[in-house]
């Protein structure tokens, strides 16, 4: 029971750790394969915010479509995708976000500042 139980955590985590690589280089078919597995965690290591800092717009639209969180706070805790989308310059993402439910109303956890005054800036 115990090693079943710990291969297949290890497995998960492996394929989670998987996910995130083929999030950063934007191997959409294998993310799309990845997705489709039972228990792999669209939310892990923060991949919708990897995926909107560097632009990957098609690679953003997967992950929410999957059910990633719009609203957390990742890498350190600190912004929302909406928010890296605006102070990274990718207003299509930003619109996207909009669109699919990301709130505008939740401030960097670092700055402090809205997603408005990020779009404002531009």
């Amino acid at each position: 029971l115990i090693v079943s139980y710990l291969t297949s955590s290890t497995a998960m985590a492996n394929t989670n750790t998987e996910l995130l690589s083929a999030v950063n280089t934007n191997k959409l078919e294998a993310v799309r394969a990845m997705l489709r597995k039972p228990g792999v965690d669209v939310n892990q290591h923060n991949c919708l915010h990897w995926a909107v800092t560097f632009g990957k717009e098609e690679m953003s639209r997967l992950l929410v479509e999957a059910g990633a969180d719009l609203n957390a706070l990742g890498m350190a805790g600190k912004e929302t995708p909406l928010i890296i989308s605006l102070s990274h310059s990718h207003p299509k993402i930003a619109l996207y976000l909009l669109k699919h439910g990301a709130d505008p109303n939740i401030p960097s956890g670092g700055s402090g500042k809205y997603p408005l005054e990020y779009a404002s800036t531009d």
